[in-house]
């Protein structure tokens, strides 16, 4: 699902204005685990990437979609991902609840790398480090907050819980080689302890590569 989310972000970004102010349609308010958004609420997009982003928003990214034409927008990010190299990859919703949304961990390296370089600033609103003086701060309160916010080398990235005891999670960190600071992305599908497993990556990273 979060996943999913990236790619909406990401299309939301390159095809919509995200200072456009959109109304909340009634049929946008499917279930999410924190439902923050009411039938006929103005709100801007910029707005609505933050509880898709932080908190894995299915209400927001049919809010998204469906302002824009949820069919098309639907199609541009199939487009989008192929034209990225992400070649194993199907989208057929905005947020990822349907089971026919598939990927692979290579491809979801091919749309991070993507972001990385060319949206950065979609990371930067998961992990915190948004610059707010440019389109204002959050309007939700008390929003969800990477287990990896506190790290000062943690770049961005998104989780999703998949069951009651496992999640896949996706997380940018940049890490010294040497004298140069690279960004090196931690992937964990279907793990139990998402920060044991990449507190584990973290580790083996920084033994191995100094």
């Amino acid at each position: 699902g979060a996943i999913t989310k990236l790619m909406t972000a990401l299309i939301a970004t390159e095809y919509i204005n995200i200072e456009k102010t959109v109304t909340v349609s009634k049929s946008s308010l499917v279930e999410t685990k924190k439902p923050r958004l009411t039938a006929g609420m103005k709100i801007d997009i910029y707005q609505l990437l933050f509880p898709l982003l932080r908190e894995s928003s299915n209400e927001a990214g049919e809010a998204i979609a469906t302002s824009y034409g949820r069919s098309l927008f639907i199609r541009h990010m199939n487009e989008k991902a192929k034209a990225i190299g992400m070649t194993h990859t199907a989208f057929v919703d905005p947020t990822g609840v349907s089971s026919k949304n598939v990927t692979t961990a290579e491809d979801i390296f091919m749309l991070a790398k993507y972001i990385y370089n060319n949206r950065s600033f979609i990371f930067n609103i998961t992990s915190g480090k948004v610059k707010t003086n440019t389109y204002g701060e959050s309007i939700f309160s008390n929003l969800d907050t990477s287990i990896f916010a506190e790290d000062q080398q943690f770049f961005g990235g998104v989780s999703s819980e998949l069951s009651e005891d496992t999640q896949s999670v996706l997380s940018v960190f940049e890490l010294p080689i040497g004298s140069v600071t690279r960004p090196i992305l931690f992937i964990a599908l279907q793990s139990k302890d998402v920060k044991r497993d990449v507190d584990a990556g973290l580790e083996y990273f920084s033994t191995h590569y100094k």
